[in-house]
């Protein structure tokens, strides 16, 4: 009689984002990028430690 005791290792599924899903969360991240950038211009109003801050988002958005 085999051992109830043996433990079966699965593998967790890998997920992996249809293209759709990569396409939409790529354009939605670089809409935030651009527009954080565009914020962070002089024309735009608010403070200069703001704009900073807008300036440090854009990039990062833009970039990963």
């Amino acid at each position: 009689m085999p051992s109830s005791n043996v433990s079966e290792t699965k593998q967790p599924d890998v997920y992996q984002d249809c293209l759709a899903c990569r396409i939409v969360g790529t354009a939605a991240l670089g809409g935030v990028g651009i527009y954080a950038l565009n914020q962070s211009r002089a024309h735009a109003p608010g403070s200069i430690v703001g704009k900073r801050i807008m300036a440090g988002l854009g990039v990062c958005a833009s970039v990963f």
